[in-house]
């Protein structure tokens, strides 16, 4: 069982990795309006990054099929809507390389960035609605399906996610062209703006009760907190000297202990309803054939995934590229 708790994690952060970089580009998109960069950037990303969501939710529903299918249930509205962004901004920034027309053009761009944005957002809020002990089981269809995620604590998450998104991505950027002056000025604010809204997400957590925010001070997330703020200094460091692969690993592991320490604070809440704790423990057996499973896709996705990064990213002599 804790095999599988560990892919979740590498899976989650994988996800947040790629799709976050995908979903912080079209921010970076909106507020700079250099296309050409994203085009560029992203496309070892977008084609495959949806493939870790697709392993959490398949492990979750086999492992622990009631709870899923419950938070699923209560949380339809803001996953719909992130479902929608998600296919939205894929869907819009495939065409706007094939459709001719000028107008169309223009339409599938505004659907590309309105999806980067509103899908880490509603996405973010789903998150923090599992944790936040607002979802109820009885009520009237708002008290339920509403007014748990729709709430000033998950707006806070939601903002908080869609910063660091934006953060890795500008890394991403910035590695095309280390020597960028503008986009490591743009590198800054974004990391600053991800630590103003950390503090004043834990702030708000802490004084309006949150279940997990009084855990954050123990030894494993206060751990994460101190390698992230590590990291951090290595990004800045990186940023400062050109070193691509400095502040991308840094950047990377700044994520992943943000994402560990959050879980760790929470870890073994799955979700709080009606005031109830619902724990991992309650999850089921593990089949045999999942884990089969799991270990034969891994090990057929895993080296696609270099392959993929290998074919987009590896030098190649001047005047050869690959078309988008």
């Amino acid at each position: 069982m804790t095999f599988l708790w560990l892919v979740l994690f590498v899976a989650l952060g994988l996800y947040v990795l790629l799709g976050g970089a995908d979903f912080g580009a079209g921010l970076y998109e909106l507020l700079t309006g250099n296309r050409g960069r994203v085009d560029k950037a992203l496309s070892p990303v977008w084609e495959a990054n949806h493939v870790w969501l697709i392993l959490i939710l398949v492990l979750l529903s086999n492992v622990l099929p009631g709870p899923t299918a419950q938070i699923i249930a209560w949380l339809h509205i803001p996953l719909g809507l992130a479902l929608l962004g998600i296919v939205a901004r894929g869907t819009a920034f495939t065409f706007r390389h094939y459709d001719p027309a000028a107008r169309p053009a223009r339409a599938y761009t505004v659907a590309f960035r309105a999806g980067s944005v509103l899908t880490p957002l509603f996405l973010g809020m789903s998150f923090a609605a599992t944790g936040a002990g607002t979802l109820r089981s009885t009520g009237t269809f708002a008290e339920v399906y509403v007014w748990p995620w729709l709430t000033g604590h998950g707006l806070l998450v939601g903002v908080f996610w869609l910063l660091l998104c934006f953060h890795f991505a500008v890394v991403l950027l910035l590695s095309e062209d280390p020597h960028d002056a503008a986009a490591r000025r743009l590198g800054f604010w974004a990391h600053a703006a991800v630590v103003l809204a950390g503090a004043a997400l834990f702030a708000q957590a802490a004084l309006s009760g949150v279940p997990w925010a009084g855990r954050v001070l123990a030894p494993g997330p206060l751990l994460c907190v101190g390698a992230a703020t590590a990291c951090a200094a290595g990004v800045g460091t990186g940023a400062r000297t050109g070193r691509r692969v400095l502040t991308m690993v840094a950047a990377g592991g700044e994520a992943l202990f943000i994402i560990g320490g959050q879980l760790l604070a929470r870890w073994p809440v799955l979700c709080v309803v009606d005031g109830r704790e619902v724990l991992a423990e309650t999850a089921g057996p593990v089949a045999p054939a999942l884990i089969w499973a799991l270990g034969v896709g891994l090990a057929l996705v895993v080296p696609a995934l270099g392959a993929l990064f290998w074919v987009f990213k590896a030098p190649r002599p001047e005047g050869t590229s690959i078309s988008s």
